[in-house]
């Protein structure tokens, strides 16, 4: 016995993969604004699933739900010291030039003692100055003459690397003049023969 599928709006026979007609099935896809709100509403907040009280977390910051708030993000979140900051100023930051600097390094630390407001300019040069100031990286040493390289120079400082690999006038056969290096072609500077140096 072959089944009859059949919408279960309109009754009308439709494909057996099919639950609607197409008429139908296109006016469940546009829903009225009023029922998209009424759902919208149902699965927002409280209401979903997914809803810990209005509080995530990106990285180690923490952030709060402030639909109303102008610097909020696409979500409506704001980061948590930010509001704290701005609640002790009594003004909104200007993202597009200042930034909440946490002064212990803390960033999960959201007390109004650890959070100061700077230009991004400034945090930037703070932040460049520490991480120069506390490199891991010991000072490097020369191999040979024990002479203070820096952080990130090679094992040898110049004199003793020259002396490592050596680097001596080279003289030609032919002419007897001394040159220390060869021109592109590989042939003696003075007298232009190739291949002459002992």
């Amino acid at each position: 016995m072959i089944e009859d599928n059949r919408c279960k709006d309109c009754n009308d026979e439709i494909d057996k993969r099919s639950t609607w007609c197409k008429k139908c099935a296109y006016k469940k896809k546009n829903r009225s604004k009023e029922t998209l709100k009424k759902i919208s509403i149902a699965n927002s907040n409280e209401g979903n699933s997914m809803w810990n009280g209005g509080v995530r977390y990106h990285g180690t910051y923490k952030y709060v739900k402030s639909p109303n708030h102008p610097n909020c993000d696409g979500r409506g979140y704001i980061p948590e010291h930010h509001l704290i900051i701005e609640k002790k100023l009594g003004r909104y930051i200007d993202i597009k030039k200042e930034v909440v600097h946490h002064i212990d390094g803390d960033k999960t630390n959201n007390s109004i003692k650890n959070l100061k407001v700077m230009l991004i300019n400034k945090h930037n040069q703070h932040h460049a100055f520490q991480r120069w100031k506390d490199k891991k990286q010991p000072i490097k040493y020369c191999l040979d003459c024990k002479k203070a390289l820096g952080r990130t120079r090679p094992i040898r400082c110049r004199e003793c690397y020259y002396k490592f690999i050596e680097i001596k006038p080279k003289f030609c056969v032919h002419c007897g003049i001394g040159v220390s290096i060869r021109n592109k072609s590989g042939n003696c500077i003075s007298c232009g023969q190739r291949k002459i140096y002992k």
